[in-house]
């Protein structure tokens, strides 16, 4: 859908139903607004001046992968990511920020850009998150008051994790090992606190 010029101005779904993307790209030169849950029946390239999902995504029956191509905006998750069945690696870019406000479950996130985990109760991210250049992760509370914990359940590499802000306070959970990314990783504890890190 829109994988070859001339491309899609843009993309929006109704909300309440299902929409499944089983071909292996959608390109717009504007926004992709999924306003109902999305499936995936192919590994999928989305390719959009911005990206945002207000329901759950996920595979179909077997894991698919999720990347975001070169020159795509930040892309904002609302609901679960991997719902029924689980994805397999979702990949951003340089540059690009990802947001997720509730569960993560897939193999790998490949990071490129910047993760931002701003869910306002206990969330848990299962994948692995792999450092693929500049990266960084947040984890914030999105609401007033102390959030539930989101713990990381795979290993996580990045170059910078910061826990809260100066105004949002944040909790993380490191179930796995912390690596070193690309350059040396710095750890903020700026509005929050954090547990597994050493």
């Amino acid at each position: 859908m829109g994988a070859t010029s001339p491309y899609l101005a843009s993309l929006t779904t109704d909300s309440g139903g299902t929409t499944a993307i089983n071909g292996g790209s959608v390109r717009t030169t504007g926004a992709q607004t999924y306003n109902d849950n999305v499936t995936l029946g192919a590994d999928t390239t989305l390719t959009a001046l911005t990206t945002s999902f207000a329901g759950t995504l996920g595979s179909t029956t077997s894991a698919r992968d999720l990347t975001f191509g070169a020159g795509s905006g930040n892309v904002t998750f609302t609901g679960t990511v991997g719902s029924g069945t689980a994805l397999d690696v979702i990949n951003n870019i340089a540059g690009q920020t990802l947001t997720f406000s509730d569960a993560v479950t897939a193999t790998t996130i490949a990071n490129y850009g910047t993760l931002l985990f701003n869910a306002t109760s206990a969330k848990t991210i299962s994948p692995a998150i792999t450092d693929n250049g500049t990266t960084t992760i947040q984890v914030i509370n999105s609401a007033d008051g102390a959030p539930g914990i989101i713990t990381f359940s795979g290993n996580v590499a990045a170059d910078t994790i910061t826990i809260g802000t100066t105004t949002n306070a944040g909790s993380a959970l490191f179930n796995g090992t912390v690596l070193q990314g690309a350059g040396t990783t710095n750890i903020a504890i700026v509005g929050g606190d954090a547990a597994g890190l050493s």
